[in-house]
Order: C-alpha cells, then sequence, then structure tokens
C-alpha cells in the first residue's frame, strides 16, 4: 500500500513539474507578445493561433500573422510584414531562444489605405532561431535557413526582378541601440546557388556580407527614400559637392563582399553607398576578380554576348588596361556608383541595363 502511495506521490509530482513547465511556457511566449511591441514600436496581429503542449515542448501556431510598424508623418500608412503561417517553439533543448518556422511565405508593404507590396517570398518552410533576450548592447542575432527561397520584388527600381537561392544558410543581426561605432542591422548570408531573373546563368557559392552602420538616426535619406517617413522634397548639392558632404557621414550601407563562383570563375563585389531621400544611390564600390584573364576568355570563347556586346567588352578592356596593369592573378577594380549605376570604363551598369553612350 506505501509503495503504491510512493509511486501515486511521485507520479503527481511529475504531473505538476510538467503542468506547471507548460504553463509557464505558456504564459512566456504569450507574453512575448507584449515585450515585442514595447522594445520595437510594431504591433503583431493574427486571424486566429491555437497552441499544442509536448513533451518538454510547447509550440503556438499564427494564422495570418501581421507585424505592423508606423513611424513619423508615415502613421497613416504603417509597413506590414505578412506570413500566412508562424509556428514558435519554446523548449527544454533550447531554453534561451525561440524557434520560429515560417510556413506560406512572406510579404513588406503597406497595409493601408489600399495594400501595396513592395516584395514577397515563397518556398518551403524557411527556420530561425531568436534569442529571448538582447546580451549586453551587442543587440540581437537570429541565425537561419531554408531549402530553397525565392524572393520577387514587386515595386520601385528593381520591380519584376527576383532571386531564386538554394540551400540558404546565414545570420541576421540587429541592434536598435546601435552606436556610432556598431550597426543598426546585418547580414551574413550564404546560399549553394543563386538564379537571377536578370542574368541567364546560376551563381553557384553565393554569399553576402552587409550592413547598416551606425545608429538608426544616421540614415534619414534612406527611411525617406523606403516610405518610412514622409518625404520632404530635398535641395541638395549636386556633382563632386555630394559625395564630399556624404562622404564625411556614416554610409548608409556597406557591403562587405557580394560574391559567387559564374561559370566556374570567382567574382566578388564591395561597396560604400549613400542613399538619398528621392532613391538616388551615390557612393564607390570595388569589383574583385580573381582572374581577369580567365573571365575574359570564357566570356568570349563560349558566345556569351552579341556582335555589339562584344566588341563593347574589348573597347572597355582597352580603355581600363591603359589605367591598370593587368596581373595574371587577382584584380580589384574601383567602380564609382553616380545615380544608382555603377560606372565600369565608359559603361554605366544598372540591375537591368547596360549602356555605353561613349562608345558606338
Amino acid at each position: 500500500m506505501q509503495k503504491s502511495a510512493k509511486w501515486a506521490v511521485c507520479l503527481g509530482g511529475i504531473v505538476a513539474v510538467y503542468t506547471s513547465l507548460n504553463l509557464g511556457a505558456w504564459w512566456y511566449l504569450h507574453s512575448l507578445q507584449g515585450r515585442f511591441q514595447q522594445q520595437t514600436g510594431c504591433t503583431l496581429r493574427v486571424a486566429r493561433s491555437h497552441t499544442s503542449v509536448g513533451v518538454g515542448a510547447l509550440q503556438r501556431v499564427l494564422d495570418g500573422a501581421q507585424v505592423r510598424c508606423s513611424s513619423g508623418a508615415a502613421s497613416h500608412a504603417p509597413r506590414v510584414v505578412y506570413s500566412h503561417s508562424v509556428r514558435l517553439e519554446l523548449a527544454l533543448w533550447h531554453p534561451f531562444s525561440v524557434k520560429l518556422m515560417v510556413l506560406g511565405g512572406q510579404k513588406i508593404g503597406w497595409a493601408e489605405p489600399t495594400a501595396v507590396w513592395l516584395a514577397q517570398s515563397d518556398g518551403p518552410a524557411l527556420y530561425l532561431s531568436v534569442p529571448l533576450w538582447q546580451r549586453g548592447s551587442g543587440g540581437y542575432g537570429a541565425p537561419f535557413k531554408a531549402d530553397f527561397l525565392h524572393v520577387a520584388f514587386l515595386q520601385g527600381p528593381l520591380a519584376g526582378q527576383g532571386v531564386v537561392l538554394q540551400q540558404v544558410q546565414g545570420k541576421a543581426i540587429w541592434n536598435s541601440q546601435a552606436s556610432a561605432q556598431e550597426s543598426l542591422f546585418g547580414l551574413v548570408l550564404s546560399a549553394q546557388q543563386a538564379a537571377f531573373t536578370f542574368w541567364k546563368d546560376p551563381v553557384a557559392h553565393f554569399n553576402v556580407v552587409a550592413a547598416l552602420p551606425g545608429p538608426a538616426t544616421a540614415h534619414t535619406g534612406l527611411w525617406r527614400s523606403l516610405g518610412i517617413e514622409q518625404p520632404v522634397a530635398p535641395q541638395p548639392p549636386s556633382g563632386q559637392a555630394v559625395m564630399r558632404e556624404r562622404s564625411s557621414g556614416v554610409p548608409d550601407v556597406v557591403v562587405q563582399n557580394i560574391g559567387g563562383t559564374w561559370r566556374g570563375l570567382s567574382v566578388g563585389w564591395s561597396a560604400r553607398l549613400w542613399v538619398a531621400a528621392t532613391a538616388d544611390v551615390q557612393g564607390e564600390s570595388w569589383l574583385t576578380l580573381p582572374n581577369w584573364r580567365s573571365v575574359m576568355a570564357t566570356v568570349q570563347a563560349q558566345n556569351l554576348l552579341t556582335l555589339y556586346q562584344r566588341t563593347v567588352l574589348q573597347q572597355v578592356q582597352q580603355a581600363v588596361e591603359q589605367q591598370h596593369t593587368f596581373p595574371d592573378s587577382q584584380l580589384t577594380l574601383a567602380l564609382p556608383v553616380r545615380n544608382g549605376q555603377v560606372s565600369l570604363g565608359p559603361c554605366r551598369l544598372s540591375v537591368t541595363r547596360l549602356s555605353c553612350p561613349d562608345l558606338l
């Protein structure tokens, strides 16, 4: 009889601990919504939600999740990140983070007065690991991964463009209290392969390392160009005066590297960019080619260009070679960025167009 009583007490204790842990986890997940709004100023709206309890873990599913953020004069048109479904998991085997599984794709844009979506993504589940609290002044860092990710731009200068990434992994870092020596946002991303709408060949071993340096207040032009604040008609100086003025401040975007392997050839691009309220992009960039002669030989031997493009490329090569001694190994070219276009010798390159007004 005493043995049965002991077993009953033991079982009751296990049930009590199990129930307490799950109730505590449920309360903590529920409180995260309030903490999120307090720390970011954004609100989370959900069409419906339900909670499931497992052994040592609790999951909460949010269907029709919307994150709404408003600021400044644009508060009448809140920015929205929308996802069909998000699953949050808090478990004993990862007690310091919440695992997020985002399903059904995401959209970002404005919800009112009429829904306008700037970009959307879709594909299988996107997995993120979000820390439960900020560590010191270093902000938050959330690792993520996905087997497949398709991102399409719907509005703005990149409308109609997109990229498909396979075997994606990386880390997003953000710090709302960033100082001048820190970064507001950083992104480290790698993919086994990337296929771009504007480029017919896939890029293998694609990687991105970029950041928004300094505090949020250092990027007024960038925010206004994205519609985060009501744009005010700017009257900036022109020409070199603009670059001298901006070069003394913090860049809006620092691209440490965007690179990959195309047809067996490695290519890398880095930049420091300033963005005006009119979405005008200015700055400096650098193109790195580990083997310039192999690039030229591959482009010409595989008939990748039209006759006009080959003629232009030859003239560009001649113009650049007059200013550089070409080594057999790595070559780094300084490429100015003016009015949103990269200057390569006498040519101007944008995302969708290559023009050479000084040739032919």
